[in-house]
């Protein structure tokens, strides 16, 4: 390669790495922020529920089942499968008859919450995380 070939060849890299660096100068950025809302209102016992909430079961006996009602409203635009994830105590069982249900826009479906202690728990109290899920 002569030398007129390699300045060509630097003066078409350069022009290259120029026209790169102001097209990159050519972009605008935008800031932004966006709020995703929960798809669902959820009522237990006439009560509405959100994340700040919590479900007081009151005292329980070994051996005892209690319920309550929950419902879940879809208030997407989109349809829904919902379930429940629970992380109750060992020797409690934890579950709902609204599992496993299709909720089309403004549906509902209202099921038992139920809560039995299976075992011989330690009197204390206990606090456990029951999460609402759904999948569109």
């Amino acid at each position: 390669m002569t030398n007129t070939s390699t300045a060509v060849a630097a003066v078409i890299l350069i022009g290259v790495l120029v026209a790169v660096v102001v097209a990159g100068a050519a972009q605008f950025f935008i800031p932004s922020e966006a709020t995703v809302d929960f798809p669902f209102t959820i009522t237990i016992d006439s009560q509405d529920y959100d994340n700040n909430t919590a479900l007081e079961w009151g005292n329980m006996t070994w051996g005892g089942s209690y319920n309550k009602n929950l419902t879940i409203t879809n208030i997407a635009s989109a349809n829904y499968t919902t379930y429940l994830v629970t992380d109750e105590p060992e020797g409690m069982v934890m579950g709902w008859n609204g599992n496993n249900t299709l909720l089309i826009p403004t549906q509902n479906v209202t099921g038992l919450l139920w809560l039995n202690v299976t075992g011989t728990p330690t009197p204390q109290t206990y606090n456990w995380t029951v999460i609402v899920n759904g999948i569109g």
